[in-house]
């Protein structure tokens, strides 16, 4: 199908949990021009779910009825499927329409949408919008699963050790499709590195804007929820380096296990092992190691989807 204003290039944040997709969405929706509506799940919840090619009126209610924050955006099913129903009513036009309200009502300019595991279907959101332009924001694994941990441990929840693995595998794939989304949509998926960000987000942002051929504006640095899951803590401003040094929150062994199963991706990534000597991945790369761990990179996809 083809939108109004296709030009108009939506912006993607995609990326592993735990990985500063929050953070980046507030930032760039404190851009003048850019509105990103934040994790609506369609993808995943409607899309993956849907055999007709186009929906009527009770379709879209329902399908908006699966879909994640539509009140938190501002938005509602009745205004949503009326404006929705002005379109060819195909499934990607319900998605379309949920964005671009959203977009209209901020009176900005271009429209986005944040949920990280929309990297699932990069090649989804190509095919909507063929110039589409995504960030793919990127952290060390190990930061990522000790902010996984401090947050479970915060919010009182139990932490399971078996949970580890998973998550080290997700994070495997996630690293695997942001190098081949850059080799098939060369120019179209960046990296932003979370470290990078926190540390220089004077140097990085200036960087993401040209790559969205957007001009610059500093009102981007003075962002809030720089902690997304710490009610407390989501009014405080600026870039908290200490969320580089979550990592010292793992034990010995799940230090290790991510280092086997993330190995290869870690290095390629230009981040540490934290155990294992880099000789020892080289020899399991060699080994066919991580044929077997793409592999369940596979099987994990195809369960989170369905």
């Amino acid at each position: 199908m083809s939108f109004p204003n296709t030009t108009d290039a939506p912006v993607f944040v995609v990326g592993v949990t735990r990985s500063g997709t929050t953070l980046f969405k507030q930032i760039l929706n404190r851009h003048p021009r850019l509105s990103l509506y934040h994790e609506a799940h369609y993808l995943r919840r409607v899309w993956a779910h849907t055999e007709a090619e186009t929906l009527d009126g009770a379709q879209a209610r329902a399908a908006l009825g699966k879909i994640f924050n539509l009140q938190k955006e501002g938005l509602t099913v009745e205004e949503v499927t009326a404006r929705f129903l002005e379109t060819d009513r195909s499934v990607a036009a319900l998605y379309d329409t949920l964005l671009r309200l959203r977009m209209e009502k901020h009176g900005k300019e271009r429209m986005g949408e944040k949920t990280p595991n929309n990297f699932w279907f990069l090649d989804v959101l190509f095919r909507w919008y063929p110039k589409a332009r995504i960030i793919f924001m990127m952290r060390n694994p190990h930061d990522v699963h000790g902010s996984f941990k401090n947050f479970k441990n915060a919010a009182k929840l139990p932490w399971k050790d078996r949970m580890v693995l998973s998550r080290a595998l997700y994070w495997s794939y996630g690293a695997r499709v942001l190098k081949e989304s850059q080799a098939r949509y060369p120019g179209q998926v960046m990296r932003v590195s979370f470290e990078a960000l926190v540390q220089a987000p004077e140097t990085v942002l200036p960087a993401v804007c040209d790559f969205l051929d957007e001009d610059y504006h500093e009102e981007m640095l003075e962002v809030r929820a720089v902690n997304s899951s710490f009610d407390q803590m989501k009014q405080q401003s600026g870039f908290r380096k200490e969320t580089l040094q979550r990592h010292h929150l793992l034990s010995f062994s799940e230090r290790l296990l991510i280092d086997v199963v993330s190995g290869t991706y870690i290095l390629e990534n230009g981040y540490p092992l934290a155990v294992l000597p880099n000789a020892v991945v080289q020899s399991l790369e060699a080994g066919g190691f991580y044929k077997l761990v793409d592999a369940a990179h596979r099987a994990i996809r195809k369960r989170r989807v369905h």
